[in-house]
């Protein structure tokens, strides 16, 4: 999905983090079963980066924030002509307004700890499985717990450190457990800690070497596909 892109194309769809977090990419397209002009909902979106992926490939889009997005989010779409195919809509996870069954495609990427109760964390997971079509499938890249460093850190130096709620692997293998499959990754150790994305740039070339002999509870982001 990210082949044959600029690189100001990739960071206008990743947005942060953009080396690490765009290994996503390449894993969902490793078990993806997406057929041409696919109904795709792309929750959490408020930048619209993931909307313009999907869109750029044809797919009809429904491009969902819980809040009102900002001008910049069709801004986006505008450039690069996309916008005929992105329809955008108010969605709250835990509570999916759309009929059962007509989705063909949900994406999310850095949304789930942004609501705070893990019981409602998982009730936006059994949105998501209500909302699919059977068959359909869920791609998602979401932080992870990580290490004790890792959750100093943040609260220490990001911004929302405090008001997130990072999830653990097994809490993700839990709320999937309704689908038919869920194939997940784990990745990435050291590029969050980057003050700035060329930081990040360089730490994550570091990640990419350590990750394959770094055990799972060191690392920060989940990339998982989830079948129905």
């Amino acid at each position: 999905m990210l082949k044959n892109l600029s690189q100001i194309e990739i960071k206008d769809i990743v947005q942060w983090d953009v080396r690490n977090w765009a290994r996503s990419v390449a894993f969902w397209e490793k078990y993806s079963n997406l057929k041409p002009n696919a109904r795709v909902l792309v929750l959490g979106d408020r930048e619209g980066g993931m909307s313009l992926m999907f869109a750029k490939h044809g797919h009809n889009v429904i491009c969902s924030e819980y809040f009102p997005f900002p001008e910049a989010t069709t801004k986006l779409h505008e450039k690069y002509k996309v916008e005929s195919h992105i329809s955008y809509k108010i969605i709250d996870m835990k509570a999916i307004d759309l009929a059962a069954e007509s989705i063909d495609l949900v994406v999310f990427k850095s949304v789930l700890g942004a609501i705070l109760d893990p019981n409602d964390q998982k009730e936006s997971l059994n949105q998501i499985h209500k909302v699919l079509k059977p068959g359909g499938q869920l791609f998602f890249a979401e932080n992870l717990k990580g290490s004790k460093a890792h959750e100093f850190l943040r609260k220490k130096f990001v911004n929302w450190g405090e008001f997130w709620r990072y999830i653990t692997d097994n809490e993700m293998k839990q709320w999937t457990s309704q689908f038919k499959s869920c194939e997940t990754m784990s990745f990435g150790v050291l590029a969050l800690l980057g003050r700035s994305e060329k930081q990040r740039r360089i730490l994550s070339a570091v990640d990419f070497v350590i990750s394959k002999f770094t055990p799972k509870k060191w690392k920060y982001i989940l990339f998982g596909v989830a079948t129905k």
